[in-house]
């Protein structure tokens, strides 16, 4: 593997370089900033007026710089200069407009530079680690960790070392390793190789495929392959860079949030551009009619066209609103960041998992958590003065998660489950005798009886009913189910108690693991030999690479194993066998599932074998693994626990039978063993061995290979068998050959024959128990957990299962794209014709572009009526699974031709035939079934395939037949209406209900048919949970989809691959979560060495890198759950949102009084300074006491409106009328007080009482423009009713917060003690309030007056302080109509979250 001419780069020049071209990045993109022209920029600012993430336009600015003037025109053009108060009026509004306008610019430069900044931080941390890190190989991930999507790594040479480098840290220059079959990380140039490719640049993407030797070459012998080599490529450009431009040109571009659109059409839109003007206008046209009419009753014209108009839309202007919203924003946000950082420790007990409740009530305990105050003033200090950790201005945390409607993963493994499969079945074979011995048997079997139709020439008499045990004893499959530890990844036990009683058959299954599964020193012939069959695969476009090892060493010791078994032996050789599937056979082999075509690979043979060395005796020992079928084909006996027993072809099927089905949703291995008489030479370890497409002449007489088909009619009837059985010894495990070295690949393949077959182990994912309570979490919470999942439909559903999504009707769809599976023959046969050096090319860089033309010309001819599976050739830790596609069609049955091929005939035919059931894997160690099950276990048949029965069915009809009658002539002649949907003869209990996966339900197919089906058919694509086949770049348009139809996405993902920043900055706000890495055994950790956690290890640098895009990063350990900072979130936003509509609401009021003043002849009743008071102090103290509320477990089970109709006709509506309800009255009776006691005060100091008009005044008082004497004369009557009036609006304002106080609750349910802010606010603003009247009275009041505040009538002051007593229980009765309402709607919103429904669902 190493190249010792090559060094790479050092550790420091790499760090350095990669810092120099991330600020070369970020130098670019602020010369590009710096280009746009002026209009661009305003168009870009927070002070366009289409902005809807900015609360402060220019409009804003005009209306706020327009009422200064004014006042100060209105101040200058007055005859005489008594409201000195207009003066402090100017300059307040002067100042509140810079403040705003600086906030405003300083928020929106902080938004553009946001992440700009965030990469100049991480710039500066990188500096520190070039000068202090010294990074060593055993601090990278280990070399040969399982490769996994969730993570990008590549070989690297780093100080002229090899190690497992993160691709995020690859820079231009570096030397890397290709491996066969791998896809380049980025644009790389080959340093050494043949002569083809060289010069050539090699492209990202493309997959490094150079010719096996002599591949092409017909051969019918098994045949020794050189290994494919590694290539050493230099990388021609950084990968990160285009990650961070990425960054960088979409950071402004993400959704607008369900708050901020609120805010701007209600405070922009309806109050600055309709209601301001309105307001104005009318106030305008009301004061001038009164100065036409009635100007010796009314004061100086500029009061009344300049002053009282401004004064009348001053609560409308934005004043303290925009100052307010953005330090609620950083405050919410710094809270949340508190909370996130206490709660990502908290400890997730196991027990919790089986506590699923029905209720949909959350507890205080699982949403609430303490934390310092000291650290959210903290948190809140460094978001205001500059850039925050968590993108708090592109993407705003707490408006997201508190308006979520759709969680996004868009990874599985080291995420939603454990980076490693466990064990969870083990199958092996028992006889009559070992059965006889137990009493009981609680674990699976499956009984093979004597009524069932012999597989051969039998030396008993064919009428017997009875077989002789010495010939063909009775043999059980045994099943032993396995269970995982949720505590651990490898953790495991069995589920029967009385499993040791078949010890004796699980020791040699141990003892394979740990010698050939879980040795450390077989890691690097495991890599060769999967990277070898990866690119010989590509030879058949219908065939994939297939690879299932991983760490089986818990199992190993639960059977009673220990580390040290494997000190008594001694690896010597590492051997692998392969074969490719014939033509014919990968034709026969696409199968669909009902209703829906299913395109797959078929998977290529393979075994794996190391030879094992006795210390003390010197014995050699075989142990191999690999596919069931050419496993299967190098045994001939079964391991019952105490003795061999032959394997008949009926074993060979219930072993087959049990791999296809276990395949479906799980990862097996076969296992088995063999004595060996020969040493085997070491120029044999170099080599592969490759078997010819038909093997079955190279096999020993003993018996014939494994057929192609796994339930083959002729070889289920007891008559058309010819294979030969031995007695039970144990001479058929020594070869007949003598004891002499094996030197060439015949007779190694020979070695490898007459294998005693041990068992098989299903492996599967494990959800991880965190995920699982985080789902049920989000379904509690009305919010919809999707999954993109990178595998194909049916295993994607199996896991999804697993995590507790729905996977009934309309729940998945495929977004691979019908363009991928419809241009692979075009394209790859024009390219065999486009030319001698695009050959040569492909030969070396493909991704199946080394096919032979005349393969595929064979196979279009011999198999015209099979559509051929040409999927785009994915990554090598793709899954084999991701290669099957799910087409909609309608199912179409087919009978045989003359030439045994199908014709379309009708669908009341039905032919029985066999056919190969092999799985699919891949070296990712995931399988694939080729063919469909229904829930009995039954197989189902679709279009272009041939149609098939099991073999309990044939029996079935063969039963039924007349003696002497053909079977196949028989079936032929008859027609059979879909037998298969009716056995249950093959279920057992292994058998899973959930094996007839196929979405039945008419769902678009590929991302280019989701917006089409939206807009002409129905939204059930926005309600699914589960999107298979899934690349990121369908990933990223799916969301925007949602997001165009009003979804709020989180999207949660790896932060360890350097594919997920696209599909990062497209969603609303992203979570990156540091994925669990996979080992190869357990007993190999990651990373070797322990890091300081005072420098940065090339992990954590990856992970700071790939997390610059999202707002949160969760590390391995932490525990995942969201239910707190979601609770916070939308705790937070409803208090938001009820303190402005509660400051609203109060705006309204105080602009409404004194409009309505106007309209009633009424002289000021509020002073400016009066307005000031309210706007500043008083509303705002009233409006923030509602953020003191705690997190209320309610606000966990309401359903979060949609991205879009925020602010419908409808709802203003509902608002006007409420409104009125509640605020009406009030200001009524704040009038008729204020009237009352202009009344009392006009009666004590006018000579006659008559003269005293109700609304006008003392109407014999001539003092010019002085309102009847109230601003000249008897200003102290005047002073005194203003401030008596301000006191009742202060007091009514209190009584109306108390209702605001529990939206969703009455006061006799909850009070307001709970909110200790109001508490403490409502109490010390009235006092504040009486302080403030006292004193301006005595201030404004003149010395000479006859007026003091005892002249204010009782009446006055009962009618004051009745009306909140009368007041309070009427606001309770309109809340209570309001909470009817809001429960109707989160009930018809959590019937329409839980219901997908469209037009073609069974309902």
């Amino acid at each position: 593997m190493n190249f010792p001419e090559l060094s790479g780069h050092s550790t420091k020049d790499a760090l350095q370089h990669l810092h120099d071209d991330l600020q070369d990045e970020i130098r670019n993109y602020k010369i590009t900033q710096n280009q746009i022209n002026i209009k661009e920029k305003f168009y870009n600012s927070a002070f366009y007026h289409r902005d809807r993430k900015s609360v402060f336009h220019w409009p804003s600015c005009v209306i706020l710089f327009t009422q200064s003037v004014l006042l100060l025109i209105g101040y200058g053009l007055a005859e005489d200069h008594r409201n000195n108060w207009v003066v402090v009026e100017f300059l307040v509004l002067l100042v509140v407009l810079i403040i705003n306008i600086y906030i405003t610019g300083q928020e929106s430069r902080l938004r553009q530079s946001e992440l700009a900044d965030q990469v100049r931080q991480l710039l500066k941390q990188l500096q520190a680690c070039i000068k202090h890190c010294v990074w060593t190989p055993s601090n990278y991930p280990f070399l040969y960790c399982p490769v996994s999507p969730s993570i990008s790594l590549q070989w690297t040479y780093r100080d002229g070392n090899v190690v497992n480098l993160p691709s995020t840290l690859l820079v231009e220059g570096d030397i890397i390793l290709l491996r066969p079959g791998q896809t380049t990380p980025a644009r790389c140039h080959p340093l050494e190789g043949s002569t083809e490719g060289i010069g050539e640049d090699i492209l990202e993407g493309e997959v490094y495929a150079p010719n096996i030797e002599n591949q092409s070459q017909p051969f019918s012998q098994p045949t020794a392959r050189q290994p494919l080599t590694l290539k050493p490529c230099m990388i021609l450009e950084t990968p990160f860079r285009k990650n961070i431009r990425c960054m960088l040109e979409t950071a402004q571009s993400r959704p607008v949030t369900v708050s901020d659109n609120e805010v701007f059409i209600v405070g922009i839109i309806c109050i600055q551009r309709i209601l301001v003007p309105v307001i104005f206008l009318l106030s305008l046209l009301i004061n001038s009619l009164r100065y036409a009419f009635l100007a010796e009753d009314v004061g100086h014209w500029t009061e009344l066209s300049i002053i009282l108009q401004v004064h009348a839309i001053l609560p409308l202007a934005p004043l303290a609103a925009p100052c307010m919203w953005k330090m609620l924003n950083l405050y919410g946000l710094a809270r949340l960041i508190t909370v996130f950082k206490e709660a990502k420790d908290v400890d997730f007990e196991p027990s919790d998992l089986d506590k699923f409740s029905t209720e949909s009530q959350f507890s205080e305990d699982e949403i609430i958590i303490e934390f310092k105050w000291k650290h959210v003033w903290a948190r809140f200090r460094e978001m205001l003065s500059g850039p925050g950790l968590s993108l708090p201005r592109t993407a705003n945390l707490v408006h997201t998660l508190g308006s979520v409607t759709s969680f996004c993963c868009i990874d599985k493994k080291g995420i939603l489950s454990w980076p490693n499969p466990t064990a969870e079945k083990v199958f092996f074979l028992t006889s009559t005798a070992v059965q006889a011995d137990s009493s009981s048997k609680s674990s699976t079997s499956d009984k093979r009886t004597s009524q069932e139709p012999e597989t051969g020439d039998s030396p008993v008499n064919e009428k017997d009913t009875l077989r002789d045990p010495t010939y063909f004893p009775e043999c059980y499959i045994e099943v032993l189910d396995l269970t995982h530890d949720m505590k651990g990844a490898f953790g495991l036990h069995f589920d029967d108690r009385s499993w040791k009683k078949h010890i004796n058959s699980l020791k040699p299954l141990g003892l394979n693991i740990l010698l050939n599964t879980c040795n450390m020193s077989t890691a690097n012939s495991l890599t060769a030999f999967t990277d070898h069959i990866s690119v010989a695969a590509m030879k058949n476009e219908d065939t994939i690479a297939t690879v299932n090892r991983r760490c089986l060493c818990e199992l190993a010791r639960q059977i009673g194993f220990t580390d040290q078994a494997l000190s008594i032996f001694d690896v010597q050789h590492h051997l692998g066998i392969y074969r490719h599937v014939p033509l014919g056979a990968a034709a026969k082999d696409k199968l669909c599932r009902s209703k829906s075509f299913v395109k797959h690979k078929i998977p290529m043979p393979n075994m794996l074998s190391i030879v094992a060395q006795e210390q003390s005796s010197g014995m050699l020992q075989l142990m191999s693994q690999g596919t069931a079928d050419v496993l299967l084909d190098c045994c001939t006996e079964f391991w019952d626990g105490h003795e061999l027993w032959p394997l008949t072809e009926a074993d060979r099927k219930r072993i087959l039978d049990f791999y296809h089905r276990t395949s479906m949703s799980s990862y097996c291995t076969a296992f088995s063993y063999r004595p060996l008489t020969q040493s085997i030479s070491n120029e044999l370890d170099d080599l592969y061995i490759e078997l010819p497409e038909d093997c079955s002449h190279i096999y020993p007489s003993i018996r014939s290979p494994t057929p192609i088909r796994s339930w083959d009619i002729e070889s289920l009837d007891g008559r058309t068998c010819k294979a030969i059985y031995h007695y039970p010894s144990a001479d058929s495990l020594y070869s007949q050959t003598s004891c002499f070295s094996v030197q060439d690949p015949v007779e190694c393949f020979k070695a490898q024959c007459n294998q005693i077959f041990i068992g098989m182990v299903t492996m599967q994912y494990q959800a991880k128990q965190d995920v699982v309570k985080l789902i049920e979490t989000m379904e509690k919470a009305c919010i919809r957990f999707v999954h993109f999942s990178k595998e194909n439909e049916l295993r994607s559903r199996v896991f999804s299962e697993k995590m507790g999504l729905e996977a009934g009707w309309n729940c998945h769809i495929s977004l691979l794209s019908e363009r991928q599976t419809d241009e692979g023959p075009t394209s790859r046969a024009e390219s065999v014709h486009s030319g001698i050096s695009q050959s040569q090319r492909a030969s070396k860089i493909s991704s199946r572009y080394s096919t032979d033309f005349e393969h595929i010309a064979k196979a279009r001819d011999i198999h015209q009526t099979f559509s051929r599976s040409s999927s785009e050739e994915r990554a090598r830790r793709h899954s084999a699974p991701s290669t099957i596609n799910i087409d909609n069609s309608q199912v179409k049955f087919s009978k045989p031709n003359q030439d045994g091929y199908n014709d379309t005939c009708d669908t009341s035919t039905l032919i029985g035939q066999s056919l190969n059931t092999t799985p699919t894997l891949t070296d990712d160690s995931q399988l694939v079934f080729d063919q469909g099950f229904d829930s009995s276990g039954t197989l189902i048949v679709e279009a272009d395939a041939t149609c098939y029965l099991l073999p309990s069915q044939v029996n079935d009809t063969m039963s039924q037949l007349p003696e002497g009658v053909d079977t196949a002539q028989a079936l032929s002649q008859q027609e059979i209406d879909l037998i298969i949907s009716h056995s249950e003869s093959h279920k057992t209990s292994n058998t899973d209900d959930s094996m007839s996966l196929s979405n039945r339900a008419k769902l678009p197919k590929g991302i280019e048919n989701i917006r089409p089906h939206l807009e002409q058919v129905d939204n059930v694509p926005l309600l699914v949970s589960l999107f298979t086949d899934c690349t990121p770049e369908a990933t990223r348009e799916m969301i925007e989809i949602m997001q165009e139809y009003g979804e709020v996405v989180c999207c949660i993902g790896s932060v360890a691959s350097i594919h997920n920043t696209p599909v990062f900055m497209q969603a609303d706000i992203s979570i990156g979560i540091e994925p669990l890495y996979p080992q190869l055994c357990m007993r190999q950790p990651v990373m070797t060495d322990p890091w300081e956690e005072c420098n940065l290890s090339p992990v954590e640098l990856n992970v700071m890198l790939n997390n610059l895009g999202c707002s949160l990063s969760f590390g391995r350990d932490h525990n995942i759950s969201m239910v707190h900072l979601i609770a916070e979130a939308r705790s937070h936003c409803m208090a938001m949102r009820n303190c402005f509509l509660l400051m609203l609401s109060y705006h309204l009021t105080i602009c409404l009084v004194q409009f309505v003043g106007s309209i009633f002849l009424l002289p000021p009743v509020l002073s400016g300074y009066h307005l000031l008071w309210l706007i500043f102090i008083v509303v705002p103290i009233l409006s923030l006491a509602q953020m003191g509320n705690p997190v209320d477990p309610y606000t966990m089970t309401l359903a979060s409106g949609k991205n879009s109709d925020h602010v419908t006709k409808q709802v203003v509506l509902q608002y006007i009328a409420y409104y009125s309800l509640r605020f009406f009255p009030t200001i009524a009776i704040c009038l008729l007080c204020f009237c009352l006691t202009l009344k009392a005060m006009c009666d004590q100091v006018a000579p006659n009482p008559d003269s005293c008009h109700r609304l006008l005044g003392n109407i014999n008082d001539t003092t010019h423009h002085s309102w009847r004497g109230w601003s000249s004369r008897h200003s102290t009557g005047h002073i005194i009713a203003q401030n008596q009036m301000l006191f009742q609006l202060v007091l009514y304002f209190v009584c109306t917060s108390l209702s605001f106080v529990n939206r969703y609750y009455n006061l006799w349910r909850r009070g307001p003690l709970s909110n200790k802010l109001w508490c403490f606010g409502a109490p010390v603003l009235i006092i504040l309030q009486v302080i403030y009247f006292i004193c301006d009275v005595a201030i404004q009041s003149t010395p000479d007056s006859a007026i003091s505040v005892a002249d204010i009538p009782v009446s006055t002051w009962v009618l004051a302080l009745v009306w909140p007593v009368i007041l309070i229980p009427v606001l309770e009765l309109i809340k209570m109509q309001e909470i009817k309402l809001s429960v109707r709607y989160q009930k018809r919103a959590v019937l329409n979250f839980g219901t997908k429904l469209g037009m073609n669902s069974p309902f």
